[in-house]
């Protein structure tokens, strides 16, 4: 809440639509954007909010959002419409407004690559076309935002683990606290728009 009155939020790539549903019953007015019209028919049902588009351009009016996330999706772009998709951003972010999302950190994309059998195609199996490490992931946001925080993660879901995984995950999260990284982590943001 802001004044009295629920934060305006966009979500950018909207996933299973959970991020939104989760918005939604916290009282937050929450739009969604995704290139995939099924997936956004189906939320729709839910929240009514949810339009198909890209990051790049969109259907959006100015200074409309105090919020947007966009979390899993800026290595999916290249650096055009990375370019374009800050542009946007910061169109539709009101002044203050804050951006806040999330990329995989120190991604080895050779690792994932896969070759088509048919055609011979190389492409990485998730789609990422980029690999953000902390120092690059740092500029791009300044370049554009002010109060950027960037910090290293480890996101599994402790309730979606067994006792091993839950070990793992402390252990992570600990080395992580001590500076030491590793696969599987990734890097979470803040930022604001200039006033």
């Amino acid at each position: 809440m802001q004044g009295g009155k629920p934060l305006v939020v966009l979500n950018i790539g909207i996933g299973d639509g959970g991020f939104d549903l989760v918005c939604q019953e916290k009282g937050l007015n929450i739009y969604s954007l995704d290139p995939n019209a099924n997936a956004i028919e189906r939320l729709n049902k839910i929240t009514g909010k949810a339009r198909v588009g890209y990051s790049s351009n969109m259907p959006f009016e100015d200074s409309f959002f105090d919020c947007v996330v966009m979390s899993e999706v800026i290595e999916h772009l290249d650096n055009s419409e990375i370019a374009a998709s800050l542009d946007e951003i910061e169109r539709v972010l009101k002044a203050n407004g804050r951006f806040i999302g999330s990329t995989p950190a120190d991604e080895n994309l050779l690792a994932s690559v896969c070759v088509c059998p048919n055609c011979g195609t190389h492409f990485h199996k998730y789609g990422h076309l980029q690999s953000f490490d902390k120092t690059r992931l740092t500029k791009l946001l300044q370049g554009r935002f002010v109060r950027v925080s960037v910090a290293r993660k480890y996101l599994a879901d402790p309730r979606l683990l067994n006792k091993k995984g839950k070990m793992a995950r402390l252990v992570k999260t600990a080395l992580i606290k001590l500076g030491v990284s590793g696969e599987g982590e990734n890097f979470i943001w803040e930022a604001s728009r200039r006033e």
